[in-house]
């Protein structure tokens, strides 16, 4: 039996940490998963309710449970706030009272544009290559042929 802390957080983080809390449910009913939820409350909204953007409450229980589901922190509402109060300092608070020190997301880097990548260069080398393909909808189009030298126009008098 696994303890998930649910940390909606602000804005679409809400309506995103819903979604898979109705997945979660699903789990749990229709395949005996065994997961316990609990909510806390972190980024704006729990500004709005104790005054701080992490509460102590929220970090004890992170520390009692498995694992987190956390949703989008911050918003326009709370950008006047002093640096120290603001959403996303609830997010730091609880990365550093848990020791968490990354956050790490899929990504692909598509060749054509490697070069603007703000990734070092031996860091996108030493990816995985790609193993997902191409729908079959996606034609490639041949490339362009090259151009002709061009000449410069003749000044004959």
């Amino acid at each position: 039996m696994s303890k998930v802390l649910i940390l909606s957080g602000d804005g679409i983080g809400t309506e995103i940490v819903a979604q898979a809390v109705k997945v979660i449910d699903s789990l749990n009913s229709n395949h005996s998963m065994g997961m316990t939820l609990e909510d806390g409350l972190i980024g704006g909204i729990a500004y709005d309710e104790t005054g701080t953007p992490l509460p102590d409450e929220t970090i004890k229980v992170a520390k009692e449970c498995d694992s987190i589901l956390l949703g989008a922190v911050g918003g326009p509402k709370w950008e006047p706030l002093e640096r120290a109060l603001r959403p996303e300092r609830g997010l730091l608070g609880i990365r550093s009272e848990l020791e968490l020190f990354s956050n790490l997301r899929p990504a692909i880097l598509y060749p054509q544009l490697a070069n603007a990548s703000s990734l070092k260069t031996r860091t996108r080398t030493r990816t995985r290559p790609r193993t997902r393909t191409r729908p079959p909808t996606c034609e490639r189009t041949p490339p362009r042929p090259p151009s002709p030298p061009r000449t410069p126009p003749s000044t004959s008098s």
